[in-house]
């Protein structure tokens, strides 16, 4: 019996090798189009494109799926996913970066066409309510300016009685933090709603959401913008092949940009070379 067992076990393990598909890698974030869309859309965004370009070099798929920015670091930090679409470095410090960056960032404050409020530092924002993205690092000196307003609402909380701060919810807060799954579209609608005056936003995002919306480059007034900052697919530090991950990503981006396929990957998308 024991026998029969063990040859049936090896020849159904054998059947499923057989049949088995190519090695996945697993990429998941929040939707932050155009550098990663939605999974389901047929251009998944830019990132996305070139590591499936990347990847299928070396015979490898690519699994993306959209998930919370919050719980994509959280679990490519345990190593349940291969790695996370669109990091800047103080998003997760100790995940493995690409050499050469699939991005650069630059968030600015959008307000109504109306407004006159300008940023000029964390002292302007004492004037406003600005909503943000949850999970989100935005460079200083508004970095510092977020993380020690929620800080305090969590001491604040917690003297209450409470486990955590309020963040989305509190239409007094001076910053309203919104998830990251259809962040923009939230804080527009709060922006048209008057329950904030401005909302921090990255520029090619803002730009494609107007694009792929037909809405005029003016429906929304840039009140001015916080330093620029790269990004890029970070590989989980649990992978072991994390290194060799970045560094043919890495690769992939320098002979797409030399052989003209950057180019017009990007122009799908609406937007230039970051290096340009």
């Amino acid at each position: 019996m024991k026998l029969f067992i063990g040859l049936a076990i090896l020849l159904s393990s054998s059947t499923w090798v057989g049949a088995q598909t190519r090695p996945v890698v697993k990429l998941q974030a929040d939707v932050w189009c155009p550098f990663n869309c939605k999974d389901t859309d047929a251009n998944p965004g830019y990132m996305i494109e070139i590591a499936k370009i990347a990847f299928d070099s070396i015979k490898m798929d690519v699994e993306y799926k959209n998930i919370s920015w919050n719980t994509a670091i959280d679990r490519g930090r345990k190593g349940l996913i291969n790695g996370i679409v669109g990091a800047a470095r103080s998003d997760a410090p100790d995940f493995i970066f690409t050499s050469t960056t699939l991005g650069k960032t630059k968030n600015c404050f959008f307000t109504q066409p109306s407004s006159t409020w300008k940023f000029d530092g964390p002292n302007s924002l004492k004037k406003i309510k600005v909503g943000v993205i949850e999970g989100y690092t935005y460079g200083e000196p508004f970095e510092t300016y977020v993380s020690s307003y929620f800080k305090a609402k969590e001491e604040e909380s917690k003297a209450k009685g409470k486990t955590e701060a309020k963040k989305e919810f509190d239409v007094n807060s001076p910053i309203q933090a919104v998830p990251g799954d259809q962040s923009l579209i939230l804080n527009v609608k709060k922006l048209n709603a008057k329950r904030i005056d401005a909302f921090v936003e990255e520029t090619s995002v803002m730009k494609n959401h107007l694009h792929v919306n037909k809405l005029a480059p003016d429906t929304f007034r840039n009140a001015g913008c916080l330093n620029p900052d790269d990004v890029t697919i970070a590989l989980s530090p649990k992978e072991p092949k994390a290194k060799d991950y970045a560094k043919l990503l890495s690769n992939t981006v320098v002979a797409m940009r030399k052989d003209g396929r950057l180019k017009s990957l990007l122009t799908k998308y609406g937007i230039s070379d970051w290096e340009n």
